[in-house]
């Protein structure tokens, strides 16, 4: 499949990724509605602690200085430090410059850090990396009801049709690993996502299901990455996009989020692949309340597409728009418990503190009893080597 530039910021833009899809034999794709402007404010260092990273371009020094600053964030990231949004750092020389990075991570001894446990996003067309560092009790917690939720409806369809349980019971959750499209010149790779959710087949190296939850991202930035899956990371899957509206910190505890949702589905033929929105932009939750409806998906689209041919046509997995308003208004009451902070101790004196366990206890403080460390296999520093007692 030809690979697109899938970067746009106007409407005008967003009218063209309707014409990449088109030109990889897309049928029946709606044109991607404009960014919603009470949607995109991000939350600024004021309103929650840490450093603040804003998107970098390009200053006199070239890539070097935005590449530092990457450095930076993964570093800090390392050692603990907070971040306060999710930074996004835009490289004029694109993949060169994420090779620097790459080999600038490397001296520090922090690639394997960031390889393994930083979710970070790369397109190597648009230059962008966005490190996602931003969580959320809201994003997070409705992720992994919805994930939930279709788990629990593919088991409920496997009982009901008896033939498909080996294919079911076969499905995994893939959680937040990453997806990457290798680079035959480096480590690093040309494309690279790390989605809110998906579905894996045992055996399989790329997920055929994929949820993306945007909260602090644009309605442009969920067609952007619909956009890189099927063009060069996943391109026979299906894709449900959530779009909740965003409230900074401040007004969440009043606030009531809107929310809508999509689905993208991909069919392959003898000569092409062929993309549809089968859901465009469906409102479930209106204010506080739920909209009618619900949302349905032929249970062959959560499967990949070689054990498709056997599913009965009757067999849909179903969601209520009121369970996903329900999923909503549970995050976002956990949310406004996290954004109050601890409450003040009850009691009128602070309990101490200790540790019952077989390490070394000063006061109210664990001190490790020094071990030997862990090897880790392909470091560039071993960990010492455990010496005989």
């Amino acid at each position: 499949m030809a690979s697109a530039a899938t970067s746009f910021t106007s409407d005008g833009e967003c009218k063209a990724i309707e014409e990449k899809l088109d030109n990889c034999a897309t049928d029946n794709v709606a044109s991607p509605p404009s960014v919603r402007g009470e949607e995109t404010e991000s939350p600024s260092s004021t309103e929650q602690h840490g450093t603040d990273y804003s998107n970098t371009d390009e200053s006199e020094s070239g890539d070097d200085d935005t590449i530092e600053q990457a450095f930076r964030v993964i570093r800090d990231t390392f050692h603990g430090l907070p971040c306060s949004n999710d930074p996004t750092f835009s490289f004029s020389y694109g993949q060169q410059s994420y090779e620097k990075l790459y080999s600038r991570l490397a001296q520090a001894d922090l690639l394997d850090f960031f390889e393994d446990s930083v979710r970070a996003d790369w397109n190597s067309e648009t230059g962008e990396l966005t490190l996602r560092l931003m969580e959320t009790y809201l994003h997070d917690i409705f992720q992994d009801f919805v994930i939930e939720a279709i788990k629990e409806e593919m088991a409920r369809i496997a009982k009901k049709y008896p033939s498909l349980l080996p294919v079911q019971k076969r499905i995994i959750s893939g959680g937040h690993g990453r997806i990457r499209l290798s680079s035959k010149q480096s480590r690093a790779p040309l494309h690279q996502r790390s989605p809110d959710g998906q579905l894996l087949y045992e055996g399989t190296r790329t997920p055929h299901f994929l949820l993306e939850v945007a909260y602090s991202q644009t309605e442009h930035s969920l067609l952007t990455k619909v956009n890189e899956y099927f063009q060069h990371l996943t391109p026979l899957s299906t894709i449900l996009t959530i779009d909740i509206g965003y409230a900074a910190p401040r007004l969440r505890s009043s606030h009531v989020h809107h929310a809508s949702l999509s689905l993208w589905a991909s069919t392959e033929t003898e000569d092409s692949i062929k993309i549809k929105r089968l859901v465009k932009n469906a409102v479930f939750r209106d204010k506080d309340k739920a909209v009618p409806g619900e949302l349905v998906i032929p249970f062959a689209l959560l499967l990949p597409p070689g054990e498709r041919s056997q599913v009965p046509p009757d067999a849909q997995a179903r969601f209520s728009f009121e369970s996903l308003s329900n999923f909503l208004k549970v995050a976002e009451d956990q949310q406004r418990l996290s954004d109050e902070g601890s409450p003040p101790p009850t009691t009128t004196q602070k309990k101490r503190i200790f540790f019952d366990v077989d390490d070394s206890v000063i006061g109210d403080s664990l001190v490790p009893v020094p071990e030997a460390k862990r090897s880790k296999i392909g470091s560039s520093k071993p960990a010492d080597e455990a010496q005989p007692t």
